[in-house]
C-alpha cells in the first residue's frame, strides 16, 4: 500500500478540517467527532467515515487540534463530568495504487480516575450500501472468525475498512444497520494513567478489488509504521 509520500494540504479551522487529494475530497468538524469525516469523490457523496462516539457520555471539548504533515491530531479533554480523555489522529497515507485514497485513524484513551471501562463506538456509514465482513481466516492471517475488514461497493468505488489484528480481538462488531459498519473499541477495565490505543484504516479505489489485492493491503496495514504520536 505504501509508496512515495504525497503531501496533503490540510485546511484547519475551528469548525472544519478539510483536504483534497486527486479526485477525493474530505472534511470533518473537530468539535463533533460523532459526525465523522465526510468523504466524496468527484464531488459525489460516498460516506461518513469513522464516526467516533464515546458510549459513556462525553463533552468532546477540544483541548487542542493541529496539523503535522499528513496528520490531523485532535485531543479531547477530560472535564469534571467525563470518565476519560481521548485523542484522534487522522492520517492520510501514501499509496501507490492509482486514484486510491487511504486514511488511518488512531484512537487513544486515558483516564485520571481509578475505575473506568471506557467504550468508544466507531461507525462508518455509506447510504444505500451493503457491508460485507471478512474475517482473519478469510484473509489467511490466522484461523479466527474475528472480523478484520468491512467491505462495500458504491458509485463505482470499492472501499474497505480494516481493523488491526491486535484490536480486532479486543473489539466487538456491532450489527444494526446494513449501511453501517460499527466497531465497539476498548471496554475493559482501565487503570489510572494507562494509555490504550486502537488502530483502523480505510482504503478506497475506483473499480474492483481482487482478493489478492485486499490481502496485500491488509498485510501492508499491519506492517506500516506507527505514527509519531503512538
Amino acid at each position: 500500500m505504501l509508496g512515495g509520500v504525497t503531501a496533503v494540504d490540510w485546511q484547519l479551522q475551528t469548525e472544519q478540517a478539510a483536504f483534497e487529494s486527486g479526485d477525493w475530497q474530505a472534511s470533518l468538524d473537530p468539535r463533533a467527532p460523532q459526525t465523522g469525516m465526510h468523504i466524496s469523490r468527484l464531488q459525489q457523496d460516498l460516506m461518513h467515515l469513522f464516526r467516533v462516539t464515546p458510549k459513556t457520555s462525553h463533552s468532546c471539548s477540544v483541548q487542542e487540534a493541529y496539523v503535522r504533515e499528513n496528520d490531523l491530531i485532535v485531543r479531547y479533554e477530560q472535564s469534571g463530568e467525563d470518565l476519560f480523555t481521548f485523542q484522534l489522529n487522522w492520517r492520510v497515507l501514501p499509496t501507490d495504487v492509482l486514484s486510491a485514497l487511504a486514511i488511518e485513524l488512531w484512537i487513544s484513551v486515558q483516564t485520571t480516575l481509578l475505575d473506568t471501562h471506557p467504550k468508544i463506538d466507531v461507525r462508518s456509514r455509506a447510504a444505500g450500501a451493503m457491508w460485507h465482513d471478512l474475517t482473519l481466516n478469510d484473509l489467511s492471517i490466522e484461523k479466527s472468525d474475528t472480523t478484520a475488514i468491512g467491505l462495500f461497493k458504491k458509485a463505482g468505488v470499492t472501499s474497505m475498512l480494516m481493523i488491526h489484528p491486535s484490536d480486532a480481538h479486543q473489539s466487538k462488531r456491532v450489527r444494526d444497520r446494513s449501511e453501517d459498519f460499527t466497531v465497539r473499541m476498548f471496554g475493559e477495565f482501565m487503570e489510572k494513567g494507562v494509555i490504550r490505543r486502537a488502530r483502523l484504516c480505510f482504503f478506497s479505489v475506483p473499480g474492483e478489488l481482487s482478493r489478492h489485492t485486499m490481502i496485500n493491503q491488509y498485510r501492508a496495514f499491519i506492517d506500516s509504521p506507527l505514527p509519531l504520536t503512538a
